[in-house]
């Protein structure tokens, strides 16, 4: 292309002989002050070039710039989110995220570079070229790529300029498809963060808690006296390590109302029941793996008929039942041990204190739990089966074990008990759920006449069942799939045997037998109730007594057992969870799991407080926009790389016989200048019947692609 290109109308071809030769118009004064007005120039003329670089880089970085960061999302910001708020993520956190920041920082450049080469090849179409040359001049300085440009542009829709004055179609195009990356490159960074968490190594764990070796090399009526304690106590059955209970795969944990199953560590959940959770031993950090553990399920649900009872609404029935209703003994009432209702039992307990007397009727199959309240051994006690040639174990998850239990209670607020008299609004003796057909049952005598009290029963209803065996364990999800059952090592007694734990929970819960025992004061103290009041005798004021304010409600009953399931088998497991601590894990069992593989503590990338679909969706869009544009246009065979300020020179020197006619030109800015509107826009041919034809600003003629020229 030659550089003495004057505007289309201040040029005039002439055919010469030469073919090579043109004829052009020259206005320019040499340095003697004469015009030459013709100059021959001699040239065969040049090709359109194409322009692969900026087209490739137009067309591939939208696409490796979007696909980086739809990885990302779907390795790192994608992770199976953890139940228990745990972060889980992959190597190399720190690295992707610090190299997204970078690729932020220059993809806004990065955009436009692809889009430059494309704008200048649209400028050479009738439908995408600029109305004028104002319009060109606009797309000279690539105002459609930064906020300046796109806040004037919104001026001009809604100022007083006229409509020839705002921007043209392509400018609006390539702004819009810019707007784009501006928008999404900000979101992306608050999609992702860096958060403290774990990922997954090849180490094997070490762990706490039992194993099928150990399971049974402890004492039974030790482990009962802990759980009694801890149940009564009220302490809440943790699980120690990083305390993780794992719950069925194909269950949605997050769905699960156990609030104790939200927060690492979890406690065994205490209501509504337990519908299969996986006990395993623990580590610190998460694992995952085979692991050998306790399966357990247990619930509880209040009884309000005598009917609903499966065993208990037998009882009157038996003809072994006592036939009393009131005390015989003016300090309590009769204390009976067992009596039969067919294949099963009912064990009867009662209690009295100053104001308080109560009576329990605990109801259980014969067959599972064995006959006189457990004083002697059965054969499926534990987690194998000791009769001889027994080939059917234990009953597991297959069977649920049934226990009934009913309390009848009544209390007396008789203040002539107490030294000074309590006020009316210190006792409560109400009860939410009575059984209908136990009422009258049982009456107690009045300590101080012989007049008896008709006493109210609550009841319960349990249902558990629980198995030992190896599963695969996930500490991502915290749960559980394929279990198998694999029963401990026999034992040959019951003191080396841990009892399974539909069997723990009756033993323990009335663990001192007797009509004077505090079992009943337990089942208060378990469930955190209104405790004893300590006060003084009316007829001796140095003898303190106790008095109970309240009567224990069927729905504290039902949480005072599903705590003692609880309590029962984190003590089987874990031996209670409590006081675990690695500084001295010697004082409790720990082994290493093979089967296993550990997690460690680490800094991982996860989601930032935004969705990735929030800023994936004008990152896709941007992406697409650019790679169309630059392929349909980024190859296209053009004058120049992109439409730079030697082109405007160019085009500027063609069309100097009009610019010398704009009034004060150089002291304006070009937006002011109305009679740029005038020149026309299009980048195209001034000699559409000739070859070489000449680029420069057209009204209508595009330029044909493998035409030559100056």
């Amino acid at each position: 292309m030659s550089l003495l290109t004057p505007s289309s109308s201040a040029v005039d071809y002439t055919d010469m002989a030469d073919a090579d030769a043109i004829l052009l118009r020259n206005d320019s004064v040499d340095v003697d002050g004469d015009r030459n007005p013709l100059i021959v120039v001699h040239s065969p003329g040049y090709s359109l070039q194409r322009h692969y670089k900026r087209g490739l880089m137009g067309t591939c970085v939208p696409l490796v710039l979007a696909a980086y960061y739809l990885l990302i999302w779907a390795i790192y910001l994608s992770p199976v989110v953890s139940p228990n708020n745990q972060n889980f993520g992959l190597s190399g956190a720190q690295l992707v995220l610090y190299s997204w920041m970078v690729l932020s920082i220059v993809g806004l450049d990065l955009g436009a570079y692809g889009f430059l080469d494309a704008e200048a090849s649209m400028l050479m179409t009738t439908f995408w070229a600029a109305p004028n040359a104002w319009h060109l001049m606009v797309h000279g300085e690539h105002t459609w790529s930064g906020i300046d440009g796109w806040i004037d542009a919104v001026k001009s829709l809604f100022g007083r300029k006229r409509k020839s004055r705002r921007p043209g179609r392509l400018w609006w195009v390539l702004a819009s498809v810019t707007a784009l990356l501006f928008l999404a490159l900000p979101l992306t960074g608050l999609t992702m963060e860096l958060k403290d968490g774990y990922r997954k190594t090849s180490t094997a764990p070490n762990v706490i808690g039992q194993n099928w070796t150990t399971f049974n090399q402890r004492s039974g009526p030790a482990l009962l006296t802990a759980a009694h304690n801890a149940w009564g106590l009220a302490v809440p059955p943790r699980v120690p390590g990083i305390g993780m209970i794992y719950t069925n795969s194909s269950k949605d944990r997050k769905n699960l109302i156990f609030s104790n199953l939200k927060v690492l560590p979890n406690t065994i959940p205490a209501d509504p029941g337990v519908d299969e959770v996986f006990l395993a031993p623990q580590a610190y950090v998460p694992i995952s793996g085979r692991t050998w553990g306790m399966m357990i399920r247990y619930n509880c649900t209040v009884v309000r008929r005598l009917e609903d009872f499966a065993i208990l609404s037998r009882r009157n029935g038996s003809k072994s039942l006592p036939h009393w209703d009131t005390i015989s003994d003016p300090d309590g009432l009769q204390a009976v041990n067992t009596y039969d209702v067919g294949p099963h039992t009912i064990t009867i307990r009662s209690h009295n204190d100053t104001n308080y007397w109560a009576v329990s009727e605990l109801a259980y199959s014969s067959e599972l739990y064995g006959t006189d309240f457990f004083s002697h051994e059965n054969s499926t006690q534990c987690y194998f089966n000791k009769r001889e040639g027994a080939k059917n174990g234990y009953p597991g998850l297959e069977h649920d074990n049934i226990l009934e239990l009913a309390i009848w209670q009544h209390a007396t607020n008789n203040d002539g008990l107490v030294n000074p008299p309590l006020p009316s609004g210190f006792y409560n003796f109400s009860i939410d759920t009575t059984v209908a057909g136990l009422s009258g049952a049982y009456s107690a005598r009045s300590h101080t006449d012989a007049s008896t009290f008709p006493m109210d029963a609550i009841g319960l209803q349990c249902k558990s069942s629980s198995a030992v065996g190896i599963a695969e364990v996930d500490g991502k999800t915290a749960t559980y799939q394929k279990f198998e059952r694999s029963d401990t090592e026999a034992t040959f007694s019951f003191s080396q045997c841990a009892p399974r734990l539909s069997l723990a929970v009756p033993q323990f819960i009335f663990q001192e037998n007797g009509a004077t025992t505090s079992w009943a004061e337990d089942f208060f103290t378990s469930v955190e109730a209104a405790p004893l009041f300590l006060t003084a005798m009316s007829d001796d004021p140095v003898v303190p007594v106790t008095v109970r304010p309240t009567l224990l409600q069927a729905s504290e009953l039902r949480i005072s057992l599903l705590r003692a399931y609880g309590t029962a088998a984190a003590q089987l497991m874990f031996d209670g969870g409590q006081g675990w601590s690695y500084s001295y894990s010697s004082q409790r069992h720990s082994f290493t799991n093979f089967n296993a593989t550990s997690y460690e503590k680490a800094r991982v990338l996860g989601q930032g407080p935004i969705s990735p679909i929030t800023a994936a969706v004008p990152l896709v869009l941007w992406a697409f926009g650019s790679c169309l544009i630059s392929v349909l246009y980024g190859f296209e065979r053009r004058w120049a790389d992109t439409l730079d300020s030697f082109s405007l020179f160019q085009f500027g020197g063609d069309a100097s016989d009009k610019v010398k006619e704009m009034s004060s030109f150089a002291v304006k800015d070009f937006t002011d200048h109305e009679q740029m509107i005038r020149l026309p826009g299009l980048v195209g041919d001034s000699r559409p019947g000739f070859n070489p034809g000449h680029v420069t600003l057209v009204g209508y003629s595009e330029a044909q692609k493998r035409k030559k020229y100056v």
